[in-house]
């Protein structure tokens, strides 16, 4: 029988890779809001105070029974509110009622 001792730089490979195992990425779920027809949604970022129309962007997956499923997602950014209006002067009036 042979005895085989601990090598330390094996261990310390393993360590990091669980620790990268058991952190992802925390996702939280913000709200949802129906889409109006019509409507653009806006960006107001708190900081700069620069207005932009949001990025969208439409997914489409292929359902059980075969019909096509529309899902859309924004791109978020930090310090940044999300109004859905007509045009940007109707979004900068809906924030002051914010």
């Amino acid at each position: 029988m042979k005895i085989v001792h601990d090598i330390p730089f094996l261990h310390r490979e393993n360590d990091k890779q669980q620790e990268e195992r058991q952190a992802p990425a925390e996702l939280k779920f913000v709200g949802s809001q129906k889409k109006n027809k019509g409507h653009i949604l806006f960006s107001y970022n708190e900081k700069t105070g620069e207005w932009k129309q949001a990025e969208v962007k439409r997914n489409v997956e292929i359902g059980v029974d075969g019909v096509p499923v529309y899902k859309t997602d924004v791109t978020k950014e930090p310090n940044c509110i999300y109004i859905q209006a007509l045009n940007l002067n109707n979004a900068k009036k809906k924030l002051k009622k914010l």
